[in-house]
């Protein structure tokens, strides 16, 4: 063919045991640098591209899933990489990236930058760990919520048909990005790989970063659950060996320019590692991600922050408080945290048609937000229009209580018609524990969340304490005529504004 240099010729099996497949590389990709500057939203449920492949296609990983590792001695291109698949996460409107950096916070302060300077409404990571203590903190509300997210959402899985709880805005997926897990403690080491053993059905994964790949770099534990392996230039061989497995003997002079580096993107055996080429990114680039993202970012559902709540942390509550104890490990300097400028209180130009504003009219550079992504499902995406046009009321200025009430006329908490479900099937009142049980909740995480919904609407309790008499027992319970009150109440929309 003569082809030109950097480029190859690679053998998959054909249909058949007599042919196979040639994939022939006309152009070598893997020789020019390449930016991804695209930071519109995406979605965890679907591939995610961090670079081109030898011919130009596209390098995709899915963590919905699987949890990954990316391994790279310095100057490789590693922490690029790394930035480069957390621009990707941080664009998903339906995850949240929590960040271990024990490394000094390198990793995770130009994503929270804007935030800490007001040119942002949040941060785009929700939260990081600069500290084993913090560390500590986060994996095990990881931990908790694996255990308690499953039970929770039984409903919403049996709804889906499926046995792993669907994430979407209201119920994001996590993913615990971390960096030179060399410099984590093995008690720590030990609770992430249990997350990775543990946490695929509830949303929980992890990705780990390493600068060798030898078994006192990168654990056994944490390289053996990992799907995604990405390995990129090493000087020792051996080193992809292990990490890949033996049997694909790689040359690493398939990879030989800064940031190229081999992805295996499934199961070992399932396809050879792939040399790629990772998108380029930068402090700029970081920056204009970091505050393009943030009016959608999502919110910890309700259930899993008070999970993260039962982590018994001296002085703090260990989710709620996270920035507080964080922003002083990230910002040496004394810094306070000011909110962005708000909208002008003239109101602003009523969009051209629907909920897409006028060319150049307020909210203009926001309409990109409502388009849809491919592999979205009808639910996904109108869970995703809720929550970003939530936070954009003023810009769109349009009202959205009214828009969202057309979109979604019943818009009532599952929580509350499975209470009222089992209330009513117990003779119209119950006993919190035995709601919890039937409903296969934690009784004191019931109670929050119910109590949350019912104030949500201003609906009270039938008496002060809300106990409830059923045979000799008074103890705290519903009646099925304050969740029924409730239920009215959402129908109505007289729910509070957020």
């Amino acid at each position: 063919a003569r082809l030109p240099h950097g480029c190859e010729v690679t053998v998959e099996p054909g249909d058949s045991r007599g042919a196979v497949l040639l994939h022939v590389s006309t152009v070598n990709a893997l020789a020019q640098d390449h930016y991804l500057d695209d930071y519109s939203p995406l979605s965890i449920n679907n591939p995610l591209a961090i670079g081109p492949l030898r011919n130009g296609e596209q390098a995709v990983i899915n963590l919905r899933y699987a949890c990954g590792v990316l391994v790279g001695q310095t100057d490789s291109g590693k922490t690029n990489q790394l930035q480069t698949i957390n621009t990707q996460l941080v664009r998903c409107v339906d995850t949240l990236v929590w960040q271990i950096d024990l490394a000094g916070g390198g990793l995770s302060r130009p994503w929270v930058t804007p935030y800490a300077e007001g040119r942002a409404p949040r941060p785009a990571v929700d939260w990081v760990a600069t500290s084993i203590g913090e560390a500590e903190i986060m994996v095990r509300a990881a931990i908790e919520i694996i255990n308690g997210r499953k039970p929770a959402y039984q409903q919403r899985m049996r709804a889906a048909n499926d046995d792993k709880i669907p994430v979407g805005p209201d119920l994001p997926e996590i993913v615990i990005v971390v960096d030179e897990i060399k410099t984590v403690p093995p008690h720590i080491v030990n609770m992430l790989a249990q997350i990775s053993d543990t946490g695929r059905a509830a949303g929980v994964r992890t990705l780990c970063c390493a600068l060798r790949a030898t078994d006192d770099y990168l654990p056994i534990a944490i390289k053996e659950q990992a799907r995604i392996r990405i390995g990129m230039r090493v000087t020792d061989e051996k080193e992809l060996n292990y990490l890949f497995g033996w049997k694909y003997n790689i040359d690493a002079e398939a990879a030989p320019y800064q940031g190229c580096g081999f992805l295996l993107a499934g199961n070992p055996g399932e396809a050879a590692p792939m040399p790629f080429k990772g998108y380029r990114t930068d402090p700029n680039r970081i920056d204009a991600a970091a505050v393009a993202v943030a009016p959608w970012r999502p919110d910890l559902d309700a259930v899993s922050a008070q999970l993260a709540g039962k982590v018994a942390v001296k002085g703090t509550r260990p989710y709620a408080d996270r920035w507080a104890r964080t922003m002083p490990t990230l910002f040496t300097d004394p810094i306070t945290i000011t909110p962005p400028a708000t909208t002008p209180t003239t109101p602003p130009p009523a969009p051209a048609t629907g909920t897409t504003p006028a060319a150049g009219g307020a909210g203009a550079d926001i309409a990109h937000l409502f388009d849809p992504i491919p592999g979205d499902t009808l639910d996904a995406a109108l869970d995703r229009f809720k929550t970003i046009a939530a936070r954009n009321i003023n810009e769109l200025g349009i009202d959205m209580t009214a828009a969202l009430h057309h979109l979604n006329p019943n818009p009532v908490p599952e929580l509350l018609t499975r209470a009222l479900e089992a209330t009513d099937a117990n003779g119209g009142r119950i006993h919190t524990g035995e709601l919890a049980a039937r409903l296969d909740m934690d009784p004191a995480t019931l109670g929050a969340e119910l109590g949350r919904l019912l104030r949500e609407v201003g609906v009270e309790r039938h008496n002060a304490t809300g106990s409830v008499r059923i045979g000799e027992a008074v103890k705290p319970g519903y009646h099925s005529a304050t969740l029924r009150d409730a239920i009215d109440a959402y129908r109505t929309g007289r729910q509070r504004a957020a």
